[in-house]
């Protein structure tokens, strides 16, 4: 699984135009015309007024979910396409039980079949 991904990674989708994550990372420096909303100065004021909301974690999601059970929002990212089944089993059943009875939970995949 692991090579097949990185293969389509580097092969196609990391040049993509629009591909801002992989732009900053292979030229160094986010374009103003290539970079994440929150970077666009129209978005600037209303991600300053919010930040007080955010709760960062780094480390096992485990730890994390076991530390509130009101996660709102849950980002998991491209975390799932390392990972082989079981693994992710674990991690969603790590996490879920600590959702808000709303919490949405999201990830970015390069899989094809997700």
């Amino acid at each position: 699984v692991w090579i097949s991904r990185v293969c389509e990674v580097f092969g196609s989708r990391m040049w993509r135009a629009d591909n801002y994550f992989y732009y900053a990372y292979a030229v160094g420096r986010w374009d103003p015309h290539c970079c994440p909303r929150y970077l666009r100065p129209e978005h600037y004021e209303a991600l300053r007024s919010s930040a007080h909301r955010v709760a960062l974690h780094h480390g096992p999601l485990a730890s994390a979910a076991a530390s509130r059970d009101d996660f709102t929002v849950a980002s998991l990212l491209d975390s799932m396409d390392w990972m082989g089944d079981e693994q992710i089993a674990e991690q969603l059943a790590a996490l879920l039980p600590h959702m808000a009875p709303a919490g949405r939970l999201f990830w970015r995949s390069f899989g094809v079949a997700v």
